[in-house]
């Protein structure tokens, strides 16, 4: 019985029609990172984050997200992790049917603790590029990449995340 509802709910999710137009959209991904800062000795962790979006029509989004960026620990034996919060546009170009390229330009507040320190904040920038294959109208996978500012003891850094994401319209 079990099997059945599921192969009802996967047919029924793979036949409901595309949503290219006014569909909002959530996310989770997973990913790598790695920090731009000379004086880490290990500057790469596991990322993890959800995102909330918009899709406006089928070439501009808007999303907000929150990745954890991972720890990192520099040449002085000081360890911290960071976390995101970030509002972006979405610029989309179609390739196929199923298939498009996607950059994003927006603004995220980074937070940064260390075990030296608490609450180094830093707003910048944020942007990256990515792909985006829809296995049905109404998920896809995401492969892309991300920079974001952060503050590492007091100075400025770049962290880039590596992720992959499976992206829901509803």
């Amino acid at each position: 019985m079990k099997k059945i509802v599921a192969v009802v709910l996967l047919s029924a999710v793979v036949a409901l029609p595309a949503y290219a137009d006014n569909s909002p959209y959530v996310g989770i991904k997973v990913g790598s990172t790695s920090v731009g800062f000379n004086a880490l000795s290990k500057s790469s962790d596991t990322a993890y984050g959800a995102l909330l979006g918009y899709q406006y029509n089928r070439n501009f989004a808007v999303e907000g997200e929150y990745v954890d960026l991972g720890r990192f620990t520099t040449a002085a034996a000081v360890t911290g992790k960071s976390d995101v919060w970030g509002l972006s546009a979405v610029g989309i170009l179609p390739l196929e049917d199923r298939f498009s390229v996607y950059g994003k330009l927006g603004v995220a507040r980074s937070s940064t603790s260390t075990s030296t320190t608490t609450g180094i904040n830093r707003t910048a920038a944020t942007y990256g590029l990515g792909g985006q294959y829809d296995a049905t109208p109404m998920i896809g996978l995401r492969l892309g990449w991300e920079r974001y500012g952060v503050g590492v003891t007091g100075e400025s850094a770049t962290d880039d995340l590596y992720s992959l994401a499976a992206m829901f319209k509803f």
